[in-house]
């Protein structure tokens, strides 16, 4: 049967349009790379761009790594360099959150992230999150960090202090929310705990608690709850005369936390505060460094010139990441405190040192810690320290939530 006219102009313009997208997507890539390369434009918090883990230094391996780096490199451009792939991965976002709208109606289910389910509690505007290990895994993980503990209290004549922050998924009043009840894995583990170690932590007994002493987007504790927690550990220290409070706040300025950026929601949002207290004159050493030569928490309220709607306010205000930073406000008739913690000490660090002779932070998470063990014993007695302080979220003092590692990266 012979195909007239029309048919065949119907063929022509269907391949002429194919070929049309085709060309556009070749002469999109290598425009997109120039003006990208250029600076003309930035690539924007949804695109997907992966890092590579290196391994440790050596000839061979550092072949390895470079090889690892163009991997990946390809891998990114491959990806984030084709035309609309960031706009098309917003548009599924979008519709699947729509979709699971009609669906959920207290809790909706955002992302699975780290061994994380991601959630929305619709009902009181703010994010929380789920582990998805299993309850074998977390009894052996809560085995492994009560030896750690245990060891330590023995270890030195330092008395050892634990304080955690609560999510959450561990609060008892969450229960509706969870699919087993996680507390019974901190009772389990204080239980377990020598007697001769101090285990207090961030009191949070009803949902109005937690919405006054966490930030809605994001896992770290707000201005309140961090002064609460600094309160609660100078009771635990036997220490008293607490500094006056006062609250510092980034105006006109929406945080979209790290639960925001890793769902990819803006639907709710913070505004982020600090505790703004004043401090006697002191000195600071930052991996082994003099503050004049490296400015220790500039604390900047000023939002810099960005497109990055997702910018981390915490990380940037308080820029604590160093492995070690060293308090001394010289006082002889004052004990020597060791803390061992991550970003969450950040907002009262240096308001604990202030009850403290020195005061020696240590943060595992930053070099050389990171691939080296921290000499527990060693750093202890050089360094005459009297009282050991562990600050983290209840997840990871109980259960190596997000597996630090805290075991394996301490010496003993």
């Amino acid at each position: 049967m012979k195909r007239n006219k029309k048919q065949k102009y119907n063929d022509k313009f269907i391949v002429y349009a194919f070929m049309g997208i085709i060309l556009l997507c070749l002469i999109h890539i290598p425009i997109y790379f120039v003006l990208l390369y250029t600076g003309t434009i930035t690539l924007r918090i949804e695109d997907n761009f992966k890092s590579a883990n290196h391994k440790e230094s050596g000839l061979l391996i550092d072949l390895t790594n470079k090889l690892e780096d163009l991997k990946i490199d390809i891998e990114n451009r491959a990806t984030n360099y084709f035309p609309f792939y960031a706009d098309i991965n917003l548009m599924m976002r979008k519709i699947d959150n729509a979709s699971n709208h009609l669906i959920y109606n207290k809790s909706l289910p955002l992302k699975l992230d780290a061994g994380e389910y991601i959630f929305k509690n619709i009902e009181n505007d703010f994010y929380y999150t789920i582990t998805t290990e299993t309850k074998e895994t977390l009894k052996n993980k809560l085995n492994t960090q009560v030896k750690l503990f245990n060891e330590l209290s023995t270890a030195t004549t330092a008395k050892v202090n634990l304080y955690m922050i609560p999510s959450y998924e561990y609060l008892e009043f969450s229960n509706q929310d969870r699919y087993q009840n996680m507390y019974q894995y901190v009772d389990e583990f204080k239980e377990k705990l020598n007697d001769d170690i101090n285990v207090s932590e961030l009191k949070i007994n009803d949902l109005k608690k937690y919405q006054e002493y966490l930030f809605k987007t994001d896992h770290h504790w707000n201005s309140k709850g961090a002064y609460q927690g600094y309160l609660d550990i100078l009771s635990m220290l036997n220490e008293n005369n607490p500094k006056e409070y006062k609250e510092g706040i980034i105006k006109n300025q929406k945080m979209y936390g790290s639960y925001a950026k890793k769902a990819f929601d803006k639907s709710i949002s913070d505004t982020f505060t600090y505790p703004n207290i004043e401090l006697e004159e002191h000195k600071t050493l930052i991996n082994q460094k003099d503050k004049t030569e490296v400015i220790y928490k500039p604390k900047s309220t000023k939002k810099p010139i960005t497109s990055n709607e997702f910018y981390d306010y915490y990380i940037k205000f308080y820029q604590g990441q160093y492995s070690e930073v060293i308090f001394d406000y010289n006082n002889s008739s004052k004990k020597n405190l060791l803390i061992i913690s991550d970003s969450y000490i950040w907002p009262i660090d240096e308001v604990i040192a202030s009850h403290f002779n020195k005061t020696h932070l240590i943060n595992l998470r930053y070099p050389p810690y990171d691939k080296n063990k921290f000499n527990y014993k060693e750093y202890i007695k050089n360094n005459d320290i009297d009282e050991v302080l562990f600050v983290y979220g209840m997840g990871t003092m109980v259960l190596d939530g997000n597996n630090y590692q805290i075991e394996s990266k301490i010496e003993r």
